[in-house]
């Protein structure tokens, strides 16, 4: 890489900075007026949100493709039957742990690659990809051969042997597509964080558009049934993987942000990432276990849905598949605050942390209103779509109120946790949500869904009462850390 591009300081919008100290900066809030620290307060929150827009729909996009996978699926695996369908369920929701865990864990790459970017320090950048890219391969087999050694506890949580049978080879598949979601997580990082989020989208969009005909191929052509589900998802994400990994390795335009040993094949041939992997365990672990920890709890409410029956199993699963889909934009809000964050901080500019903040809170908030009415009305015929079962989509009917109404619990609190990630701030906001989720979300889902026998309902609005109370938690942290800027 030439000379000129390493010590070159880059802004997030591509351009040099012109007085980048590689500290605080001081055109910041330190020396101004009350006056000019709120009129400087207006102008960069105005500027914030088309810069957040900027990223967060092309993150989001990307995202929402991803979990597109699972709402084709579902609507391909539906006509066989409620047991395929529930099988599926316990997939989805033992998947949830899976894929929460690594997204934490990895998570710290992108940060720290925004940070670099941000202090226009492309050596750093490029090592800390290289860095990702390496313990991600590493993460994600380990957690492969743990989810196929883990398979006989499904046993523990559905006594329908049908059932089980159904979802072996499916569980196989999602083991084994745990490697390529892994680094393609990691490459789509790298181009959230330099500012050019559209290849990683169009990558996995690629990917999706493969996955229905192979579906179709798979489950219903060659008679596979759920096992042609799992393949062709697995075939599909290897894809847009190859295809995201073609890019970056052959663009001009991201001739900058890499190096020659983070290609594939010096993937593991350079002992100081594998040093610089054992720092990212370090930081990540935190964000990690909160993932996992917030993953983990709406896992078990799923799980607790069996109590019900598999009725409720399958409802669970199809209101899932939509839900999963509208938390991709609480989930791309995430990384995008964390990236602008991240910016910000590599940058020093600390007088942009608030700005961030309540820009992305306002668009958050008002994406939870702007889904709220149409879930509400539009929740019979959703349901009715996703199950042909009378019972299934009557339950499922009433599932979707709540998730309603959990959009804004989710919004505020993803906000609260990409601002307080983007600050490197990741040990005390995670294991306050795993204080809250397992301590108080969780009982209060067994009684209002047990005790009190308000059914799958209860369970879910126990649920959504334990995410606005780690939101407003989070919220008043990072508005505490930052009070002195301004």
């Amino acid at each position: 890489m030439p000379a000129t591009h390493q010590s070159r300081a880059v802004s997030p919008d591509h351009t040099p900075h012109r007085n980048h100290t590689g500290g605080q900066n001081h055109t910041g809030g330190q020396h101004r007026t009350g006056r000019q620290n709120r009129t400087g307060f207006r102008r960069d929150l105005l500027a914030e949100v088309p810069a957040i827009l900027r990223l967060a729909v092309p993150v989001i996009v990307g995202l929402v493709s991803g979990t597109l996978m699972g709402v084709v699926d579902t609507l391909m695996i539906a006509p066989l039957g409620t047991d395929a369908l529930a099988a599926a369920g316990l997939a989805t929701s033992a998947l949830i742990l899976v894929h929460s865990g690594l997204f934490g864990l990895l998570s710290v790459t992108m940060v720290a690659v925004a940070q670099a970017h941000g202090a226009g320090d492309l050596t750093r950048l490029a090592g800390a990809v290289g860095t990702g890219l390496r313990l991600a391969a590493a993460a994600s087999l380990g957690v492969a051969a743990l989810m196929l050694l883990a398979f006989p506890a499904f046993s523990l949580l559905s006594g329908d042997a049908a059932v089980r049978d159904l979802l072996l080879p499916y569980w196989a598949a999602m083991a084994a597509m745990t490697v390529p979601y892994a680094l393609f997580g990691v490459l789509r990082g790298l181009y959230n964080a330099v500012g050019r989020p559209w290849a990683g989208v169009w990558a996995a969009l690629a990917g999706v558009a493969l996955n229905i005909p192979l579906n179709g191929l798979l489950i219903h052509g060659a008679g596979l049934g759920l096992a042609g589900a799992g393949l062709a998802s697995l075939i599909a994400k290897t894809l847009a993987l190859t295809l995201l990994v073609r890019h970056w390795r052959r663009a001009p335009m991201m001739a900058r942000y890499r190096r020659a040993d983070t290609g594939a094949a010096g993937l593991f041939a350079v002992a100081g990432s594998w040093r610089g992997a054992a720092h990212h365990v370090r930081q990540g672990w935190a964000v990690a276990l909160g993932s996992l920890g917030e993953g983990g709890a709406y896992a078990v409410t799923g799980l607790m849905m069996a109590g019900f029956g598999t009725a409720a199993l399958a409802a669970h699963q199809a209101v899932h598949a939509i839900g999963a889909v509208l938390y991709m934009v609480p989930m791309g809000m995430t990384a995008a605050v964390a990236v602008r964050m991240g910016q910000a901080v590599g940058a020093g500019d600390s007088h942009r942390y608030r700005p961030i903040w309540a820009a992305a809170n306002g668009v958050m908030l008002a994406w939870a209103a702007l889904v709220f009415a149409p879930l509400l009305m539009l929740r019979g015929p959703l349901a009715g779509a996703l199950s042909t079962e009378p019972a299934v989509a009557a339950l499922a009917a009433t599932l979707f109120v709540t998730m309603a109404c959990v959009q804004f619990a989710d919004g505020l609190q993803s906000i609260a946790l990409g601002a307080l990630r983007g600050r490197t701030d990741n040990r005390t906001p995670n294991l306050i949500s795993l204080g809250v989720y397992w301590l108080f979300a969780l009982p209060l889902a067994a009684l209002a869904g047990f005790a009190l026998n308000l059914g799958p309902g209860g369970v879910l609005a126990g649920y959504a009462l334990g995410v606005l109370t780690a939101a407003l938690i989070l919220q008043h942290r990072f508005w505490s850390g930052t009070r002195a800027i301004p």
